[in-house]
């Protein structure tokens, strides 16, 4: 009976150890993320809900998180773009936290547009740069297909 304890304590253990690891990963349908290295390990920026070729609609509900550095102003550029790069919306998705961190901080955006005569274009996530510095543009483009 004392086995069982600590199976149970072993247990709990790792889901706590997985959960804080992974844990936002669990339950996500899909991401699309940036990354900042090779190994696809630091995150700068992800979109949830959203692949490659995802089937969208407007109005269009971005979530996601970002680096603190992507922001300015709690705010950075999202664009949506048809297959001619047309831009069709643009808005700026507004941090939903404190945006003066190097954490990941979650985001939100809502994109009101009209369906384009193509069904593809790009949906173009865009660090903010105040400084016009090309060593700190950085951007994230999921290729989408219009309902």
């Amino acid at each position: 009976m004392k086995n069982w304890g600590w199976v149970v304590l072993l247990v709990l253990v790792v889901c706590i150890v997985w959960w804080s690891r992974f844990g936002f990963r669990i339950g996500s349908p899909a991401l699309s993320c940036l990354y900042a290295d090779t190994e696809k390990k630091i995150e700068t920026i992800c979109v949830d809900k959203l692949t490659d070729n995802s089937l969208v609609k407007s109005p269009l509900q971005i979530t996601g998180r970002a680096r603190g550095n992507w922001f300015f102003e709690a705010s950075f550029p999202v664009q949506l773009l048809d297959n001619n790069r047309t831009v069709l919306a643009q808005i700026p998705a507004q941090a939903q936290g404190d945006w003066m961190t190097e954490d990941l901080v979650p985001f939100t955006a809502e994109l009101t547009f009209t369906a384009p005569a193509g069904d593809t274009g790009r949906l173009v996530l865009r660090r903010d740069n105040p400084s016009g510095l090309p060593a700190n543009d950085a951007e994230l483009i999921v290729p989408i297909r219009f309902r």
